[in-house]
């Protein structure tokens, strides 16, 4: 699935989840809406593209940056798990995606300091830098 339509579909399903973490989310839908969830999330932190390989139990889930595909994040569709690479920044981005969606979203009318001090108080509880949380806003708002 492209960038775009990897984008778009997971919107609904962040949207759905505004009060869960990714485990939780993870654990509550469809394999197939994981993911196209777990792509979006990997898309997100800049990769060009992300293909997987699927076997009954487990999808492997391959970045593509600068230099070529590596493994980035295996999910398990039986236990919704995930590991590999990617494992531990996949909860902050997820967190980051539902406050951009959501808290941000609606603060778009604030004025700017208060938006800038909203922006800087949900980086910090994310646990990302400013430049991490900019590369996030940048590929999951282009679309």
């Amino acid at each position: 699935m492209n960038r775009k339509d990897c984008i778009q579909k997971a919107k609904k399903t962040v949207f759905e989840g505004l009060d869960k973490s990714l485990s939780e989310t993870l654990g509550l839908i469809e394999s197939v809406d994981a993911i196209s969830l777990i792509s979006a999330l990997i898309y997100s932190l800049g990769y060009e593209s992300v293909n997987i390989s699927e076997s009954k139990s487990l999808v492997r889930f391959f970045g593509t940056w600068m230099s070529g595909d590596s493994e980035v994040l295996v999910f398990d569709k039986i236990s919704k798990d995930i590991s590999g690479p990617l494992e531990k920044e996949m909860p902050s981005t997820f967190f980051l995606v539902q406050s951009i969606e959501g808290i941000l979203s609606n603060s778009l009318e604030l004025p700017h300091e208060m938006r800038q001090k909203r922006i800087k108080s949900i980086i910090g509880e994310a646990g990302v830098t400013e430049d991490r949380y900019s590369l996030i806003l940048k590929n999951w708002k282009s679309f």
